[in-house]
Order: C-alpha cells, then sequence, then structure tokens
C-alpha cells in the first residue's frame, strides 16, 4: 500500500472517532502552538483531495461496482451505513411546449427586472419618480480566499 493511502486510511472511521478527532484538531489550532495560514492551507489541500477523488470518474465506478455487490439498497459497511440512489433529470427545452418556454422566457425578464430594480434599491431611490427607499441591509464577512498553485 502506497503512502498516500495509508494516510487516507489512519483517518477517523467511525461517529466518535471523528468528533474526537475534530475536537483534537481544533484545541490543537486553538492553543496556538501552529500557525493558521498553515493549518487553513493544509485543510485547502484535504478538500481537493477529497474533491478530486470523489469526482473522478474511474474511482466512481469502481465504488459503484462494489457496492453493487451487496443486493441491499442499503447496507452496512464498517462504521458506514451506505445507500444506493439514483438521480435523474428532466430537460424539458426539447418538449416543444410553446406555454412552457413562454413561462421559461417570462421567468429570465422577471429575474432581469428583479436585478434591475434591486441595483436601483441599492441607491436608495427612483431615478424616474424621485421615491425615496431605505436601503438595503448590507452584511460583511470576512473571507480568506486559498488557492493551491
Amino acid at each position: 500500500m502506497k503512502k498516500e493511502l495509508s494516510k487516507i486510511n489512519s483517518m477517523p472511521a467511525s461517529k466518535d472517532e471523528l468528533k474526537l478527532f475534530i475536537q483534537n484538531v481544533k484545541t490543537d489550532i486553538l492553543s496556538g502552538n501552529h500557525n493558521p495560514l498553515k493549518i487553513a492551507v493544509m485543510l485547502k489541500s484535504m478538500e481537493e483531495i477529497v474533491k478530486e477523488l470523489r469526482g473522478d470518474e474511474e474511482i466512481k465506478r469502481i465504488i459503484e461496482d462494489e457496492a453493487a455487490k451487496y443486493t441491499e439498497k442499503t447496507f452496512n459497511f464498517e462504521n458506514f451505513q451506505i445507500t444506493k440512489t439514483g438521480r435523474s433529470s428532466k430537460d424539458f427545452s426539447v418538449c416543444n411546449d410553446k406555454v412552457y418556454d413562454d413561462l421559461v422566457i417570462e421567468l429570465n425578464k422577471t429575474k432581469e427586472m428583479i436585478k434591475a430594480r434591486e441595483k436601483m434599491l441599492e441607491t436608495g431611490i427612483n431615478p424616474e419618480t424621485g421615491e425615496v427607499f431605505q436601503k438595503p441591509l448590507v452584511s460583511y464577512q470576512n473571507i480568506i480566499s486559498i488557492t493551491i498553485k
């Protein structure tokens, strides 16, 4: 087994282990003994690893093949419950239904009108009528964006 996979296999494998792991990591971070930016970039790296591996079509296929060996829709595997499901999507644009198509056009026009109205409301005044509005409530949140180079 390669060292990368052994790192994945050493991760918590139950709810209790997961809770304890998270609490211990949080305590360590808050202790001030570690650079929080170093932890943040490592967490970003972990997110990217999970995203790439979970999204890989070959990996998805072999996971689905392995799950297919279980006849039940929902089954237990180690400390996890796994449920096999499917998802369908429908494209109504191919139905050649004028009523539907007109509704979609109207919806898009309405969305554009809402955006224009919101832009006007941001100013607090209607330039056409002079009507004064209360400006929208604005909340602000600091965000740290991390990109792997």
